[in-house]
C-alpha cells in the first residue's frame, strides 16, 4: 500500500503523495484533515485482532 501511494511522487508524476490523483492517499489526507473516514475506503484498524472486521490492519512501531 505504501509503495502504491508513494510511487507517483517518486516517479515525479505528482509533486507530493497528497497531490496524486491516482492513489487513495489523497482521499485519506482530505478525510483525516476533517476527522472523517473516507466513505469508499475500508477503515484502517490498529493492532491485531482474533476476528478481523472489514478493514486494513496496520501497526505503528
Amino acid at each position: 500500500m505504501t509503495y502504491v501511494d508513494l510511487d507517483p511522487a517518486w516517479a515525479n508524476i505528482a509533486k507530493t503523495p497528497g497531490k496524486s490523483d491516482f492513489t487513495s492517499i489523497q482521499q485519506w489526507i482530505h478525510a483525516t484533515a476533517i476527522g472523517r473516514q473516507p466513505k469508499n475506503l475500508l477503515p484502517m484498524l490498529v493492532g491485531e485482532r482474533q476476528t478481523m472486521p472489514k478493514g486494513l490492519p496496520f501497526q505503528l512501531d
